[in-house]
């Protein structure tokens, strides 16, 4: 059983949502940054996925068990609880251990991703990202066909 549960009154400046009840597919997205989540919600907008935007790392186990999201983007540093950590709750987590987590970061360096921990997320998107490289990386991930990493293009 699943502890209490979110109340929604809290979230109006935590939680954004876009009618998660419609038949397609519905897509966590998290991030610290209030221009970065706007973006990319206009985007999964714009893609035609419903979408639940969190900009508060605290609140994205309990949305995540609750609603069930087909896929999460969550960004890795985060001011609260870094994404690594809420990733690692949710692979071990048994109602959301299946949702597959593309990690959003805009940590680049030589070692990239190889300094992250792989195999609790599904995929990395680097930011800035392309609204093309996005849209792919969110269709392959719903099919679970991620690949491994996509960097900017040059």
């Amino acid at each position: 059983m699943v502890g209490p549960l979110l109340d929604e009154q809290k979230w109006s400046r935590e939680i954004f949502m876009n009618h998660p009840s419609l038949p397609r597919p519905l897509v966590l997205a998290v991030d610290d940054n209030l221009d970065n989540l706007w973006l990319l919600s206009m985007a999964l907008e714009m893609f035609g996925f419903s979408h639940i935007c969190i900009n508060q790392s605290q609140y994205v186990m309990e949305a995540a068990k609750r609603y069930q999201p087909d896929l999460i983007l969550l960004d890795l540093v985060m001011a609260d609880i870094n994404g690594i950590e809420v990733a690692n709750y949710l692979k071990v987590e048994p109602t959301t251990v299946n949702i597959p987590i593309v990690g959003v970061t805009a940590m680049v360096t030589y070692d990239y991703p190889k300094c992250l921990p792989i195999e609790i997320f599904d995929s990395f998107l680097t930011k800035p990202y392309l609204l093309d490289d996005l849209q792919d990386l969110v269709k392959a991930s719903l099919k679970k066909q991620a690949p491994y990493c996509l960097t900017p293009r040059v």
